[in-house]
């Protein structure tokens, strides 16, 4: 028996405690302790016209306080729209997609759907990860789109395919290179949390639903297998962003959490039918989900927020693009896909580097989330970048007044090893879960 105001209490109760470390979060870094200079939090499909409603109501309290505390600004996405891992790899890269490769499947003899799955090896650009270690800073990063086969960096590397279960195996042992170091695979497992590990009462509060006790429609069992994968993948990239923090003292950190881009693909028609008045039976069981997987995405940003100190680190929120439900074309019909997406996204800074209080910063684009986070680290950024820096977003601390340094280019030395054909164990999984959500059209 699921009850829909009994849900939504708790996941507003729970969102409120665990703030800032209140409840379960791991306490704040030690000031004796090395602690990253910049931790970036990638939250995929993070609108500020979802988020800015719920702060108002007092459904994201973590939210709520950064927005006082830090400056913000429209990020504009890349226009045409693209699938989430370009995006994302622009972010990365400070480079604009023409050869980086588009979405999560190669195309195959002309078929998507039949497709690799894109990785590391199709990446033509260095990311972060590969530039701050030239530089003698090193990076953790966990769960960015794209990242397995891990690279060897100065640091560590947890890719995005450690959330997948390999068939046959004890739990995800087995699969080589999800992570730098290898054996640090070993550390990380028992923070990972698989569909089948998440339970009917952990989705509680994302369901409303009948009042009376029976077997589920199909239509319900089918939103909650896709509930499971996607609440899975974010709770694992938590708690090892809590675990890191806690006991490791890279300089910059990276972890990225897709859930929030996820249910709005797959419950923002239930959304829209609540709005427009209809009640149907999906709508009644899924017209508050989107909302309510923010609420608890805002949740997990407290958890992970807990084990900084914002006055010497600086925290940067970052979406790839907004959310607005599907496009009419000119026949009349519906597009998905990607088609959903709005062409702003998000960023927040928060910390020593960030301009300051309640601040709005104008004229960002993904292309420049790279170039304004190397300048605020008074580290150059390459002349061949598409980027350029933010200033409106920098504290003078962080470089507002200081003149860029420059390089010619990172793409020097050793090129970027060309992409390969390797064994992928995940591929169908992979597949299934983008087609579920309406990539695929």
């Amino acid at each position: 028996m699921m009850r829909s105001t009994l849900a939504r209490s708790t996941i507003v109760l729970g969102a409120a405690l665990t703030a800032w470390g209140v409840v379960g979060c791991a306490p704040p870094a030690p000031t004796d302790r090395r602690v990253p200079e910049i931790l970036i939090v990638g939250v995929d499909g993070f609108d500020w016209n979802i988020v800015d409603p719920l702060v108002e109501a007092g459904r994201m309290p973590v939210m709520e306080r950064l927005l006082a505390e830090g400056t913000r600004a429209d990020l504009l996405t890349l226009v045409p729209l693209e699938k989430s891992p370009v995006i994302w790899t622009t972010i990365a890269t400070g480079r604009l997609p023409d050869e980086q490769g588009r979405g999560f499947l190669t195309p195959s003899e002309g078929a998507v759907e039949m497709g690799r799955a894109y990785t590391s090896r199709n990446r033509r650009y260095r990311a972060f990860w590969n530039i701050l270690p030239t530089h003698d800073v090193s990076v953790s990063v966990l769960g960015w789109l794209e990242t397995w086969p891990a690279e060897e960096v100065s640091g560590s590397i947890v890719s995005d395919y450690v959330q997948y279960y390999v068939a046959g195996e004890k739990r995800g042992a087995g699969m080589p290179q999800r992570t730098y170091p290898e054996d640090l695979y070993d550390e990380i497992e028992p923070f990972v949390v698989y569909p089948r590990d998440v339970t009917d009462e952990e989705l509680a509060p994302l369901l409303g639903g009948a009042d009376e006790p029976g077997d589920r429609p199909a239509f319900v069992e089918s939103g909650l297998d896709a509930l499971r994968w996607i609440y899975a993948g974010d709770r694992s990239f938590v708690a090892l962003a809590r675990e890191f923090l806690a006991n490791r003292s890279e300089d910059v950190m990276a972890v990225y959490l897709r859930g929030p881009d996820a249910v709005c693909h797959r419950f923002w028609g239930a959304r829209a039918a609540v709005a427009t008045g209809n009640r149907s039976n999906e709508a009644e069981w899924f017209g508050d989900t989107v909302d309510r997987y923010f609420e608890i995405t805002d949740t997990f940003l407290g958890e992970i927020v807990a084990g900084i100190d914002l006055e010497r680190t600086t925290l940067v929120l970052v979406s790839d693009h907004g959310f607005q439900g599907g496009r009419r074309a000119l026949d009349g019909s519906v597009r998905s896909g990607i088609w959903m997406h709005r062409e702003l996204g998000t960023l927040l800074m928060v910390g020593p580097l960030a301009a300051g209080r309640g601040v709005q910063a104008r004229g960002a684009r993904v292309q420049d989330v790279l170039p304004t986070v190397l300048h605020a680290l008074d580290l150059p950024i390459a002349e061949d970048m598409d980027g350029e820096v933010v200033r409106e977003l920098l504290s003078e601390r962080g470089g507002r007044d200081r003149a860029p340094k420059l390089l010619p280019s990172y793409e020097t030395g050793e090129p970027r090893r060309p992409a390969e054909i390797v064994e992928n164990p995940v591929e169908s999984q992979i597949r299934e879960r983008v087609t579920s959500l309406g990539y695929l059209e």
